[in-house]
């Protein structure tokens, strides 16, 4: 004879293990790293003196205001981050940009009285064509002082960007990026970084964002609800698929292209499945039903 009174006591300390799990995921704090190359990176400088050439695929960044055979000119950098595959789900808390030092550049360093802004871009411009004659627009509100510089190799790293990417996060297409541009306008003065066309992954610019998830994945939550739900995120080697209903057969992950790379069968109820084959970094998923599907993104941190 089945003892359905200790059944049930175990049923419910399972299902307090599992809340007491889940709600310890929501709380912990994610941190992700976007250091992107020349593949996916977006990042040119425009040139004063040289105002319709595009200079797109830079292994530099600048911004200066120089003289060339004695006639000034000034020169600006934009840079942009692609934040999309934050979820929208999440509190961000901090987020941090570095830049790196050229160490492989002809042009002069960190010289001068050459401390510049990181100021907001408000509209949108394309890495292939912006020139110093159709860059976008800026706005003052809210720069980012770089103060200047105490070396002539100086790197500027953890620089404060919360509010910034806070924006961005909130509403997406505000995300044009940002312009560093030298505060005054005699020269000589000039501030000097590495692009993500640099050589050298480890010193092309980066944004950690550090957030917290704001979805609670209880069951109590899940059940209320009905839907299928994919925990932890991030993972490391096992990800777990709650179906509650018959509605879902199957999950498909792809790479951060969008090209498939691994799917299995799922069940009623808790399915636990390997992705410990999956290096560190940012997968889409879609799970599978005869008539719904769910997409959504995961990431693997080991």
């Amino acid at each position: 004879m089945i003892n359905t009174k200790n059944t049930k006591i175990n049923l419910k300390i399972f299902l307090s293990t599992i809340l007491f799990f889940t709600t310890s995921i929501a709380l912990a704090q994610i941190t992700v790293t976007i250091q992107p190359s020349s593949l996916d990176g977006k990042d040119a400088y425009v040139f004063e003196k040289n105002p319709t050439s595009n200079y797109g695929t830079s292994h530099e960044l600048f911004s200066f205001a120089w003289t060339f055979s004695g006639t000034p000119y000034v020169g600006q950098s934009l840079i942009e981050f692609d934040i999309s595959q934050i979820p929208s789900n999440v509190t961000i808390t901090e987020a941090k940009i570095s830049l790196y030092h050229n160490p492989s550049s002809s042009s002069a360093g960190q010289s001068g009285i050459n401390e510049s802004k990181l100021k907001k871009v408000t509209s949108s411009w394309n890495e292939s064509n912006v020139t110093w004659n159709n860059k976008p627009t800026t706005s003052s509100s809210g720069a980012i002082i770089l103060a200047t510089s105490t070396s002539a190799i100086q790197d500027y790293e953890n620089i404060d960007l919360t509010n910034i990417v806070q924006g961005w996060h909130t509403n997406s297409s505000s995300n044009n990026g940002l312009m560093l541009d030298i505060t005054t306008s005699n020269p000589l003065a000039s501030m000097l970084f590495c692009s993500s066309d640099h050589s050298d992954s480890t010193k092309r610019p980066k944004l950690v964002v550090c957030y917290t998830n704001n979805e609670t994945n209880s069951i109590s939550s899940i059940n209320e609800s009905l839907d299928i739900k994919l925990f932890p995120n991030p993972a490391k080697s096992l990800i777990t698929i709650y179906n509650p209903q018959k509605n879902f057969e199957a999950i498909k992950i792809y790479d951060s292209l969008g090209k498939w790379i691994l799917d299995f069968q799922i069940s009623t109820g808790i399915n636990k499945l390997d992705v410990s084959e999956l290096s560190n970094g940012f997968y889409q998923y879609s799970i599978m039903g005869p008539s719904t599907i769910r997409s959504g993104k995961f990431i693997i941190s080991k």
